[in-house]
């Protein structure tokens, strides 16, 4: 599929989005980049290229989904639905509530700090699973 496809999608008409769509042009030079190199890289045979450019798409996916509420907001009830795993049952619910505060008071900072501080409760192979968790259909 190519990347011209990426820029296609309507994802700035909701001012919710107002941080993706400062990311715009910005995404479109870089997205141009990638593809061109991701060109080169399949003409030429380079794999490493290849895995590059592959690492450095998920490095925009990643930027992007970082601007959206929408996904720390789930993100946040994956890790609630994994209380039962964490290594420190207390200090999981501590955090649960600082989480829920930040989402009553509508600051994404503070509850980006709340999941990063859950997942680092839960055991190794289910940190590992929190990093490509498909969470809407979107992958975390």
């Amino acid at each position: 599929m190519p990347l011209f496809i990426l820029r296609k999608f309507p994802i700035m008409d909701h001012s919710s989005y107002d941080g993706v769509y400062a990311l715009t042009s910005v995404l479109h030079s870089r997205l141009d980049a990638i593809e061109q190199q991701l060109s080169k890289a399949i003409d030429l045979g380079v794999p490493d290229l290849v895995h590059r450019c592959i690492n450095d798409l998920d490095a925009i996916h990643n930027e992007v989904l970082d601007r959206l509420p929408a996904y720390h907001m789930k993100r946040f009830e994956w890790l609630l639905e994994r209380l039962q795993s964490m290594r420190d049952p207390g200090q999981a619910e501590q955090i649960v509530a600082q989480g829920r505060r930040a989402i009553n008071n509508n600051d994404i900072d503070a509850l980006k700090a709340a999941s990063r501080q859950l997942v680092s409760l839960l055991p190794i192979e289910v940190q590992q699973e929190a990093t490509h968790v498909n969470v809407g259909g979107t992958i975390v």
